[in-house]
């Protein structure tokens, strides 16, 4: 099964063991469906170090080894035979883009169908027979410039729908129904945690309109919503394994004494001038985290004033990093709204689970249904 939309999970069950896939772990959560709440029964987690995102998709073999191993954490009865699993994606295993079908209709009078809207949203599916799944999620729409809630009924010549367009490799995305098969569990498909986190309720609270950033190892992802519908996603080549990587070149070490040493720091364990060393290093890998989305987001969406309301997610306990966001300096120079502030997400529903995508990511699936 492919892409699937919330609408489509749960059907005939109350519970599912949510995989979210990450570079430097993968993670399995046991959740039940409360009524539209997401309850977590049990989590595991299987470290997914030595796997390096920013030359491309990790390799399927050690996704699904470690993919195997956290669902194995997992009590028995939380993984029943028959059990239901669902597959959150994140960088490195599946791509969230923006992006926009437009259409002139030679039958301008003629009232349009569902079949035509659908026909223009899977038309930008150009990837369909070059092994790669994908699915288009629409978010906003307009005829001959003027915005609408949806097309069908209406007549017009140029229609313009703007999406998210989410994808994978196929290869990946049979290999995780086949894996399944083998721990006698039924596949339910796949969503993507960025796009999950998009659709999350709890950014819309001040705000109908909101500025998403959403951290990772080596990515960051900035997604403008307006009115909450999505106009732009964008991408920063860089995340908090920046703040390792910085420290493995100035203490010459691997990628895990590194991390040892954040540890350390974090704990007071270094002495004074180390722990200088690493407060400096530290600071300047989360400026350049800061800078590249800056960057990223001046690129983005021209036609609408930077929402105040912005929101940050990171996939692992980051203060180094977050705290630079929500301090608020960084974007005065941009043009966003008047009396802006940013928000570092940590509900306490989400100290649950292993990271705050798999809350958001169960959230989806429950809560939309």
């Amino acid at each position: 099964m492919p892409f699937i939309s919330p609408n489509e999970a749960f059907h005939g069950y109350t519970s599912a063991i949510i995989v979210g896939i990450y570079s430097d772990m993968i993670t399995a959560s046991a959740v039940k469906k409360e009524g539209v709440t997401p309850v977590v029964v049990a989590i595991a987690s299987e470290s997914m170090s030595g796997i390096d995102a920013v030359e491309g998709l990790f390799s399927t073999e050690k996704i699904m080894f470690n993919m195997e191993k956290a669902i194995m954490g997992l009590p028995h009865e939380a993984r029943m035979p028959g059990s239901m699993v669902i597959v959150a994606l994140g960088p490195g295993s599946g791509t969230c883009a923006y992006t926009v079908a437009e259409r002139k209709r030679e039958l301008k009078d003629r009232k349009m169908t569902a079949e035509e809207v659908n026909a223009i949203i899977a038309a930008t599916n150009t990837e369909k027979e070059s092994g790669v799944i994908s699915a288009q999620y629409p978010e906003h729409f307009s005829i001959d410039g003027f915005s609408v809630s949806g097309l069908e009924g209406l007549n017009g010549e140029d229609v313009v729908v703007g999406m998210v367009r989410v994808a994978c490799d196929e290869v990946l995305e049979k290999e995780f129904a086949a894996r399944m098969t083998t721990f006698d569990l039924r596949y339910g498909g796949m969503i993507d945690m960025r796009y999950a986190a998009m659709r999350f309720d709890h950014f819309f609270e001040k705000a109908a309109s909101a500025l998403l950033i959403c951290i990772f190892e080596h990515e960051t992802h900035i997604a403008l919503m307006h009115e909450k519908a999505v106009y732009s996603i964008g991408a920063a080549r860089t995340g908090y394994g920046i703040l390792c990587a910085d420290i493995a070149r100035s203490f010459s070490v691997g990628i895990e004494e590194a991390k040892e040493i954040v540890r350390a720091y974090r704990t007071q364990e270094l002495n004074d001038g180390t722990h200088a060393s690493v407060a400096d290093a530290c600071a300047a890998g989360a400026q350049k985290i800061v800078q590249a989305v800056k960057d990223v987001i001046t690129g983005m969406d021209s036609a609408h004033i930077i929402p105040g309301n912005m929101h940050v997610v990171c996939s692992d306990v980051m203060p180094e990093i977050t705290a630079q966001f929500v301090a608020g300096a960084w974007f005065t120079d941009l043009p966003v709204e008047r009396n802006a502030s940013v928000s570092l997400f940590s509900e306490e529903k989400s100290k649950r689970f292993c990271t705050p995508y798999d809350y958001v990511s169960a959230d989806f699936l429950t809560r939309h249904h």
